[in-house]
């Protein structure tokens, strides 16, 4: 995969770039999710639905279980297993009219770029884990982890699509 330098928003960012034949078109999604201002940043690079909070600067989580997700990525942040993470950074477009998927985080490693969506116990547990897999399947640039919290063993679980 190769890739392209761009100017979002004032910045100069390089997107990965997709070429299939004589067509080359931008990775959907990577405008501002690529290179984050600073080492390890855990700001968004684009503003969320739910914005930051006032006081703090930090994000906003839907959940108690992506807040606690959200603190375990600092502590592998902070041990040196990952390079940085972001909070909801990226909508993808699935297929179909106004099919969207909002990834929970996006983790840089060494080896490359992961999508992370924390899964608890909720009502629409089904049609999430429809719309994670659809993205995974059309999105090969980045590897796609289901985490779950398993209250017996007192750790987080991922399942790779």
């Amino acid at each position: 995969m190769s890739s392209v330098k761009a100017r979002i928003g004032g910045r100069e960012i390089e997107l990965p770039v997709d070429v299939t034949g004589n067509r080359a078109r931008v990775v959907r999604g990577m405008a501002g999710a690529v290179q984050a201002e600073g080492k390890g940043s855990r700001a968004p690079l684009q503003p969320t639905s739910r914005g930051l909070g006032a006081a703090t600067g930090e994000p906003r989580y839907r959940s108690k279980w992506e807040q606690a997700y959200a603190q375990h990525l600092d502590l592998l942040q902070k041990a040196g297993e990952i390079l940085g993470w972001w909070y909801e950074p990226i909508n993808f477009r699935l297929l179909g009219r106004r099919n969207f998927y909002k990834a929970d985080f996006l983790v840089q490693t060494r080896t490359g770029m992961q999508v992370r969506e924390v899964k608890g116990y909720s009502k629409n547990r089904r049609e999430g884990i429809v719309k994670f897999k659809s993205a995974a399947e059309l999105n090969s640039w980045a590897a796609f982890c289901l985490v779950s919290w398993d209250r017996e063993q007192g750790q987080w679980i991922e399942q790779w699509a």
